[in-house]
């Protein structure tokens, strides 16, 4: 926790300078009245903490006023940007939920509220600089300090005016910018949001990281399908895969049962139709994935028995479902191993967003695609 601190002390120093001698508004903001209750669900844990004469973080009361600038830092749009879809996309691409901490400093009138995706060494922080005037938290504004401090800069004869405005330009930047910080695996990385221009740019930065992670963790396991068995054009299982499956649901091993996935794709050996050839396991739940990429995809394989076993997508808006696709798997025994597949009738049902109906089959193929 203290590290923690450290660093969102850091993120929460801005330079205090600006131009002119009276208060400029932020130019890049703009009030909007979304529903930003599926953004709310993302957030876990909320706390403020202030500090004292010497820089030292104290614990303060999360309060009624905290709670208002959490919800009008979500009703705000950057530019391009509203902060709540921001939020959401981040914990849809993690998986996961944040934490919101408030940082004030009373003496210095700086601080920020940072909303962090937290695992283990690896962190995400969104950071949004805050101020206060006449006791009222001002979202990415300038501080009556740096107002009055800019008076102090367009007075020193010694600078030169490109100077000046070199000094204010980033002095603005940081007080009015939203910034997302990365660290990974022991490295950080800064963005600041005044270039982005797309929910899509913050997709693809958070996606770089995850698949940084997802090298890392293909390389430190022992993934080296050793279980398959490839005879010609044909892959078999070496073992229980339903057991396999059972036992990763009962220890809760997320690793083992991402790493079944991984095998399922290797082990289909056929089309669920030989005229649909896009109907198969892989492609499917990769279309399914892309199609809800804006909402929030988890993905599980799970048997009760070790006999049944289901593969299952689900996307969701906050706590609501959105559509699921679900793969009910056959298991053969052969003298090459076992043979897992999705065939037959029953094999394979899908229900989206725009219906309550749960398709089968053929129509099930069919309205994913649609």
């Amino acid at each position: 926790m203290k590290k923690l601190f450290r660093l969102l002390l850091g993120f929460s120093v801005l330079f205090m300078v600006a131009c002119g001698s009276s208060y400029q508004k932020n130019p890049h903001l703009s009030k909007i009245n979304d529903d930003v209750s599926a953004a709310k669900m993302q957030i876990k844990e909320k706390s403020y903490s202030g500090f004292t004469s010497d820089s030292k973080p104290e614990e303060k009361t999360y309060g009624d006023e905290e709670e208002k600038l959490v919800d009008d830092i979500l009703h705000i749009k950057y530019n391009y940007l509203p902060i709540y879809q921001i939020i959401f996309e981040i914990s849809a691409q993690l998986d996961s939920s944040c934490d919101v901490i408030i940082l004030y400093n009373e003496h210095s009138q700086m601080g920020g509220v940072h909303f962090i995706w937290n695992e283990k060494e690896d962190m995400v922080t969104l950071s949004i600089p805050i101020t206060k005037r006449n006791k009222k938290y001002l979202i990415m504004e300038l501080s009556e300090v740096a107002s009055s401090t800019m008076k102090s800069i367009d007075n020193k004869k010694e600078l030169s005016l490109e100077e000046k405005e070199r000094i204010k330009a980033v002095g603005y930047k940081q007080a009015w910018t939203p910034t997302l910080y990365t660290t990974f695996n022991g490295e950080g990385k800064e963005v600041s949001l005044e270039g982005i221009k797309s929910l899509d740019e913050i997709r693809d930065l958070v996606k770089s990281l995850n698949q940084k992670k997802e090298i890392i963790y293909n390389n430190t396991q022992k993934d080296d399908f050793s279980k398959l068995n490839r005879v010609g054009y044909d892959t078999y299982y070496n073992g229980n895969f339903g057991k396999d499956v059972k036992n990763s649901i009962d220890n809760s091993d997320g690793a083992t049962n991402k790493i079944l996935i991984h095998y399922l794709y290797e082990l289909e050996n056929s089309m669920m139709y030989a005229h649909m050839p896009e109907a198969n396991i892989e492609e499917m739940s990769n279309y399914f994935k892309e199609k809800y990429s804006s909402y929030k995809v988890s993905e599980i394989i799970y048997s009760e028995t070790g006999e049944d076993v289901l593969y299952i997508l689900v996307a969701e808006s906050g706590k609501e479902e959105v559509a699921e696709l679900t793969f009910y798997l056959t298991i053969k025994n052969t003298k090459n191993g076992q043979e897992v597949s999705c065939y037959g009738d029953s094999a394979v049902s899908f229900q989206g967003p725009t219906s309550k109906t749960e398709f089968w089959d053929i129509d099930a193929v069919r309205a994913l695609y649609e």
